[in-house]
């Protein structure tokens, strides 16, 4: 943060490896799911296209510690190619990793001068509304 000059743009950052595993304790199969269904991931810009297709959950070998999570609402695409109950469930269960990732949030301020750096693997980023008026 350069200048912090506008009202809202807090930062919002939560830890994807301890949703995970929450998800895991409390659902195990969308655990599953999520951890063995690859989905698209699709960036284009004016030079670069990225696409990549990978679990939103990958796991060690061992089939159940978080090894990265791959979570974008604007970058992931639905898998289509799935039949409709395997689609629902898909969805229910995204929606169950993104609620438990908001439940678990913290926001905070950076300041003039502040910088902050994450393992975009791990912890997932955003921030509030920004009010430039």
């Amino acid at each position: 943060c350069i200048k912090q000059s506008a009202r809202g743009g807090a930062s919002l950052v939560s830890d994807s490896f301890a949703a995970a595993r929450v998800l895991r304790e409390r659902d195990p199969e969308t655990f599953r799911l999520l951890s063995t269904m690859p989905v698209r991931f699709f960036y284009q810009d004016a030079n670069n296209c990225h696409v990549q297709e990978k679990p939103h959950i990958q796991v060690k070998p061992d089939g159940v510690t978080p090894w990265r999570v791959n979570f974008s609402g604007r970058l992931d695409y639905a898998p289509l190619w799935v039949d409709g109950e395997t689609q629902d469930r898909y969805f229910r269960g995204r929606k169950a990793l993104a609620d438990i990732m908001a439940e678990r949030a913290v926001s905070f301020r950076l300041g003039d001068g502040d910088l902050f750096i994450v393992d975009n693997h791990r912890v997932l980023h955003g921030r509030t509304d920004i009010d430039a008026t």
